[in-house]
């Protein structure tokens, strides 16, 4: 078997990579999909304070069967650029400072959605150094006084 040409090895990298987009591209899809059967506020959903300003969900405390616990909003202060947010199947998780929480009675979907950046890892390999970016569409929410 013969040498391979710097051609050669130029083209073998760039399928591999396609390859490797291609497998990132499904996984993000899969995700989505799941994430987005989830009914009603969701880790990662945005949110329209009655202030104005807009950030996003950041823990569900109703996932303890107690919805009067409501859903905890992210650092008001920078405005929904906070911390990072994690898709995984079905569902989406934070790392980040916290703010108080909005009881859900106190919530109200509007028909707009709004692109919120993710992260997972590539080709879903666990390790440091491995997270990749998206970014995604996720459901708009405004606070209503009751």
């Amino acid at each position: 078997m013969g040498e391979m040409s710097t051609e050669g090895w130029r083209r073998a990298i760039e399928e591999d990579v396609i390859a490797k987009r291609k497998q990132n591209a499904n996984l993000l899809r899969k995700r989505v999909k799941m994430y987005n059967r989830k009914k009603g506020p969701r880790v990662g959903d945005w949110v329209r304070l009655n202030n104005g300003v807009m950030t996003r969900f950041t823990y569900d405390w109703g996932i303890h069967e107690r919805e009067d616990l409501g859903i905890q909003i992210g650092d008001r202060e920078r405005a929904g650029d906070c911390g990072s947010f994690f898709l995984g199947d079905g569902y989406c998780s934070y790392s980040g400072s916290l703010d108080p929480c909005i009881l859900r009675k106190n919530l109200r979907r509007t028909n707009k959605m709004k692109e919120g950046r993710v992260w997972f890892f590539h080709l879903n390999h666990w390790c440091a150094d491995n997270g990749i970016n998206f970014k995604v569409k996720f459901r708009v929410y405004r606070e209503v006084k009751t």
